[in-house]
């Protein structure tokens, strides 16, 4: 990280929220964890951090990716996020417990660009008790105005294996097969 960038971070912040992530599929929780991930977002200046907290006793990953792999198949959290008037364009950033990352830009309902260029830092932690990530994003790059209200999105989370995977959200009700991309649940990030 820069040093300008340490700076910003150890600056005190605007605005902080610390939640827990709900399930939405399936139905009942099968990994026997109340509340497995916790959620913290920060703004500082134009720069939104949000950290995850997964607990696990399992992880569903690998430390390397083969070129048919994508985070989103295994464990991973994910952080969908529009700055503007509308919530198009939206990027979701995702991140696995071994630090591999994949970043898209959906501009409407059908148009994603993946591996989209984004200037964002990451960095993933296995711990005793499952993982860590925190993310840094700079607004100001993906076009915010300065407005805090405007900082819009859902976080996310997958763990397990197929077929007891279980999806978990900020904002998304309860669902038979979890859809991620949906942007008319997007909330204010910051509270």
């Amino acid at each position: 990280m820069t040093a300008l960038l340490i700076f910003v971070l150890c600056l005190s912040s605007a605005t902080l929220a610390q939640t827990y992530l709900r399930l939405v599929s399936p139905a009942v929780n099968q990994l026997k964890t109340n509340n497995p991930i916790r959620v913290d977002t920060e703004l500082n200046g134009n720069f939104l951090k949000v950290h995850f907290d997964v607990q696990a006793k399992e992880i569903n990953g690998k430390p390397i990716f083969t070129a048919k792999d994508y985070p989103f198949q295994f464990d991973v959290v994910e952080l969908f996020l529009a700055v503007g008037e509308s919530t198009y364009p939206y990027y979701e950033f995702e991140v696995t417990p071994f630090d591999q990352t994949f970043v898209v830009r959906i501009d409407s309902p059908k148009k994603f660009i993946n591996n989209v260029p984004v200037e964002w830092h990451h960095s993933a932690e296995l711990t005793p008790y499952g993982w860590t990530v925190t993310m840094i994003v700079d607004l100001g790059k993906l076009g915010w105005g300065g407005d805090p209200a405007k900082i819009k999105g859902n976080l996310y989370a997958i763990q397990g294996k197929v077929p007891n995977r279980h999806f978990w959200s900020l904002s998304l009700p309860k669902m038979k097969k979890a859809n991620f991309h949906s942007p008319q649940y997007f909330q204010n990030l910051i509270n």
